[in-house]
């Protein structure tokens, strides 16, 4: 019989490879072996929020914390989880406990921060993303977020310092181009916010986008261009109405719309 050490390693080489049935079979033998090996029960928990069971993969990841008490990446995995379920004050909980044991975790920093934001700790969160910076200077994720918050308490040109390093970093940064859009805008820097609108919809084509940029199209006065942005807009929400629905009623691989 294989030792529990090799089927781990067996199960995390198929994990990695995509091969996720087979890898979920070899978690459990390991689990069969060790009912409390955090590795196993954390990347289990992995696949199964991945597969959309929420509930059920923070249930694996409490076991895990559970088996092991300082295993960081568990903790963390578990936060995500927490809010995704809709309890905040738990998730800000494992992720400061994630930091504890990895101070210098840019992700948590960056997660944690943006929790904090939505329960009103503002300056907790700048906190935190200047953090993840001052750790990881080139570090896209917390200079987008910077960007849009500094953008929302009115410090626009550092706000667009923020946006304009994420994109130096990572050109097809979609959030950096949209967020500079909306701030170029509301300056009256209609063509500069145009540009960064029309590039977000070359990396991915929303309807959101579409509705920014035909509003600005709308602003310098260009109608026909602006209409022709808004039915884009109408559209891909009637794609994404009629797939929700399709979703909804098990019916996605039934229907088909034109």
């Amino acid at each position: 019989m294989p030792s529990t050490a090799d089927l781990f390693a067996a199960a995390f080489q198929q994990h990695q490879s995509g091969q996720i049935p087979q890898a979920m079979q070899l978690y459990q033998q390991v689990l069969q072996q060790q009912p409390n090996h955090a590795g196993a029960l954390n990347l289990m928990g992995v696949i199964t929020c991945q597969a959309g069971n929420v509930p059920e993969g923070m249930r694996l990841y409490q076991r895990a914390v559970a088996a092991k008490p300082d295993f960081a990446e568990a903790r963390f995995n578990l936060a995500i989880a927490l809010e995704l379920l809709g309890q905040p004050e738990a998730a800000i909980a494992q992720y400061r406990a994630a930091l504890s044991l990895q101070p210098n975790n840019v992700e948590v920093h960056n997660n944690l921060g943006n929790l904090l934001i939505k329960q009103g700790g503002v300056e907790a969160g700048i906190g935190h993303f200047r953090q993840a910076l001052s750790i990881q200077p080139n570090y896209v994720p917390a200079h987008i977020n910077l960007g849009a918050l500094l953008s929302g308490l009115g410090q626009a040109e550092a706000a667009i310092s923020h946006l304009h390093q994420a994109l130096r970093l990572q050109p097809n940064a979609i959030l950096a181009h949209h967020h500079l859009g909306h701030i170029l805008n509301g300056q009256g820097r209609m063509d500069e916010a145009a540009v960064h609108f029309q590039q977000a919809l070359t990396i991915q084509p929303t309807a959101e986008l579409h509705f920014s940029l035909g509003k600005t199209l709308e602003e310098q006065g260009r109608t026909q261009e602006a209409i022709a942005q808004f039915q884009s807009a109408l559209h891909g929400q009637t794609r994404l109405c009629r797939r929700l629905l399709a979703k909804a009623t098990g019916a996605s691989g039934s229907l088909r719309y034109t």
